[in-house]
């Protein structure tokens, strides 16, 4: 008989309650920790999972990515801290009462803890702008480069602002992958604010844009045209979500103007 050796841990659940009024709360992330703040971790939803709002996904991105590089230090948060957030947080986040677990190894302990606890939504209806944005802020921040949601300068909103040293990109994402849909005003409403605002705030910028599907309709062909003249005549680049994957580091080439991409 082989003996285990067990850590005494414990757990609990970050929750998003959208509308404090409604007790429709989802899981967020869930936090592994033990008494010491010797061990522990955490894992994350995906944002645009739990809310379609932008607004909303940037507050979660940075309570959470926040979170995530707290659990990556030491010494990481222990009980006692998780308790000062339980009591602390209220309303719209919230932390669970801390419940005890036996923690043999953390990795195991938190597959184990996010296949019971975070909530996952299911997907369909094409390319959402939402999960569009996700992928991209994953591929940028993988090559450790600074990415904020909804970031405002010189009042005007961009959906991303990428930062590194002392280079700054402005981007917005947009996806035309809905086959269903056939009113496009909204994405070149976006698209001309973005354009607008580039000028104004007087930012390098970047378009990360999902072209349309095989199932598409002729709608969203027509206005994927005019949002690609439009960047084309305000030379804005145009990249796509695969594109953007083989080269991120692009994003700075062409705020820096090392490695111009357009």
């Amino acid at each position: 008989m082989v003996d285990v050796a067990y850590q005494q841990g414990y757990f609990s659940v970050l929750r998003w309650r959208p509308n404090p009024t409604r007790d429709e709360a989802r899981n967020v992330a869930v936090m592994l920790f033990d008494a010491e703040g010797t061990m522990g971790g955490l894992r994350k939803v995906d944002v645009g999972r739990v809310s379609q709002r932008l607004r909303e996904q940037g507050i979660l991105d940075t309570i959470l990515v926040g979170l995530q590089q707290r659990f990556a230090t030491e010494p990481r948060p222990d009980l006692a801290e998780i308790r000062r957030m339980n009591m602390s947080l209220g309303l719209s986040l919230y932390v669970t009462d801390p419940k005890p677990c036996a923690v043999v190894a953390v990795r195991s302990a938190l597959n184990t803890l996010e296949r019971a606890y975070i909530w996952r939504a299911g997907g369909g209806g094409g390319v959402s702008k939402a999960r569009l944005v996700n992928t991209v802020i994953r591929r940028l921040r993988q090559v450790d480069l600074s990415v904020t949601r909804e970031a405002t300068v010189r009042s005007f909103t961009f959906d991303l602002l990428v930062t590194h040293e002392r280079a700054r990109v402005a981007m917005e994402v947009l996806t035309f992958a809905k086959p269903r849909q056939n009113d496009w005003r909204e994405a070149e409403h976006d698209a001309g604010h973005f354009l607008f605002g580039l000028e104004r705030a007087d930012l390098p910028g970047l378009a990360v844009v999902q072209p349309p599907s095989e199932a598409s309709t002729e709608a969203a062909e027509a206005s994927f045209g005019r949002v690609r003249e439009w960047c084309s005549d305000a030379k804005v680049p145009v990249l796509t979500p695969d594109e953007l994957a083989d080269r991120p580091m692009t994003v700075l080439d062409f705020a820096t103007g090392d490695n111009p991409i357009w």
